[in-house]
């Protein structure tokens, strides 16, 4: 393939509109002998644009009705060596035929693999794993740190349904309610204060009931409407101390925290 060589004019203006009648470069580049980066080159001078939709289009007419390789292309009537070997797997909880080499389905998966059954049971970083990234994480800050994201924060954000998520909902799901749960956590050594289990999913248990102080909130700030000033209701949430109380709450394991959710029913 000829390159660097000067080519006249009237070469490289035929490559061009032959260019436009989509002949690809490769395909030019053989038939004039020039090196096809030298064509895409005088192209590009040209202010020749072709998408990539077009550039595959002119590579299947190129090619439309040539036998490339008669070699090694699949022969009709031939079957294919894989046919009929496809194994099938079932859910071994419930029976539905799941599309990986697996026991069980997503659901029962997720069901099965908690507490003794997680991978990840009564395994911790040693005290030298934690220094270490202790050490590596020192002095660097969140990267949202302080950060407000009001172009996608209330009507902008794409989950946005009119406001009607509830008061209730939107006090729990705060930054206060997760510290307080952590600081409950942390407070209890992370064990369950009924049946002293550690390891396990864990819940923060209101001692007493939410609904009862978010009742008393609603009360004291009753010139306050909880759909229509509910933006107002959160924020002044966080200065009422009823809902951060750290002795109102306990550490219970997923079993016993259910067991108090059925007594208080039998009560009620």
């Amino acid at each position: 393939m000829k390159k660097n060589i000067p080519y006249s004019l009237e070469i490289r203006n035929k490559v061009i509109e032959e260019y436009k009648n989509n002949l690809g470069s490769h395909f030019l580049a053989k038939k004039y002998n020039i090196d096809h980066k030298t064509i895409l080159r005088w192209v590009r001078i040209a202010g020749v644009k072709r998408n990539r939709e077009e550039s595959n289009k002119v590579q299947s007419l190129r090619f439309k009705g040539i036998r490339r390789s008669p070699e090694t292309e699949f022969k009709k009537g031939i079957e294919v060596w894989n046919k009929g070997t496809k194994q099938h797997f079932y859910c071994v909880d419930c029976g539905i035929e799941i599309s990986f080499n697996g026991e069980r389905c997503d659901k029962h998966y997720r069901i099965f693999n908690k507490g003794k059954n997680h991978y990840g049971f009564n395994k911790h970083r040693s005290l030298k794993t934690k220094q270490k990234i202790s050490k590596n994480r020192k002095g660097i800050e969140a990267w949202n740190k302080g950060k407000e994201f009001i172009q996608i924060s209330g009507s902008k954000h794409w989950n946005w349904q009119d406001g009607i998520t509830p008061l209730y909902s939107m006090i729990r799901n705060s930054d206060k309610e997760i510290n307080w749960r952590k600081s409950i956590y942390k407070r209890d050594n992370y064990t369950c204060q009924e049946c002293y289990k550690k390891g396990c999913a864990l819940q923060a248990h209101h001692i007493k009931p939410f609904s009862q102080i978010l009742k008393e909130f609603l009360n004291f700030y009753n010139q306050f409407s909880p759909i229509d000033d509910k933006e107002t209701l959160v924020r002044l949430s966080e200065s009422y101390k009823d809902f951060w109380d750290i002795n109102n709450g306990k550490t219970l394991c997923e079993d016993c925290h259910n067991e108090t959710k059925i007594g208080a029913k039998q009560k009620a």
